[in-house]
């Protein structure tokens, strides 16, 4: 179970047709609040998208309100591809009124 406040990490690869992990040229996270709210983060902007390997990235978020969570991971380029979550990451209301530090 995850709780209101609790931080994910949104996971993504990226392959060739032939599936072999790639770089693309961009890559860009988008996470969609319970709101319908969507915020992109994108490689090399900041230090919110981070490379772990040849073709694998991720972003980690605070999930600060109940509901459904959604994240797709676009790569432009050298990999035109896209990886999104299969399923909903359902974020529990706590008790607590001050829930989110």
């Amino acid at each position: 179970m995850i709780w209101e406040g609790q931080t994910y990490k949104f996971p993504a690869t990226f392959r060739t047709a032939a599936g072999v992990l790639t770089d693309p040229t961009t890559v860009t996270f988008r996470i969609r609040a319970p709101d319908g709210t969507e915020t992109a983060y994108v490689y090399g902007v900041g230090t919110d998208v981070v490379r772990t390997s040849v073709g694998a990235y991720y972003v980690i978020r605070q999930l600060t309100t109940a509901g459904e969570w959604r994240c797709r991971a676009e790569g432009t380029g050298t990999v035109a591809a896209v990886d999104e979550l299969d399923r909903a990451i359902v974020v529990t209301a706590s008790a607590f009124a001050t829930a989110v530090p």
